[in-house]
């Protein structure tokens, strides 16, 4: 039986009162697969899916206390739009607001040239992708 372990996962959804924002919900990769750009990949995959619902900015909340995402986001092009609310989990911790014009972001022709995680020899794949 072939056994994969996922190395990351996202998602992301339409923003019910404008369909031309989508929002990044969650994301999360795998700690042996970090710095592998399997969290570009993710983000690339989001990116493509807005781009065929027509959403024009793709946004995200990031806690405050994150800055390795923070950075990872702005490296990717997203900025703070300045909007912060309080992390639902733990209302000391503030959540801050970042977005990313989807035409400024990586065309669509390129996003499966990024690498893939595998498991078994640690060089890219697509089976351990999970979306």
């Amino acid at each position: 039986m072939d056994v994969r372990t996922a190395c990351g996962i996202v998602g992301s959804f339409l923003d019910q009162d404008d369909a031309t924002r989508a929002h990044l919900g969650s994301m999360w990769t795998a700690p042996m697969h970090r710095h592998r750009s399997i969290g570009r990949l993710l983000v690339n995959e989001v990116l493509g899916w807005a781009r065929l619902n027509k959403a024009r900015t793709l946004q995200l909340m990031v806690t405050s206390n994150n800055e390795p995402a923070i950075l990872f986001y702005q490296r990717l092009g997203f900025t703070r739009t300045g909007r912060t609310e309080p992390y639902p989990n733990d209302p000391v911790l503030i959540e801050y607001e970042m977005s990313l014009p989807i035409s400024l972001a990586m065309s669509s022709s390129t996003l499966h040239t990024l690498p893939l995680c595998d498991n078994s020899d640690k060089r890219p794949s697509r089976q351990c992708l999970i979306s």
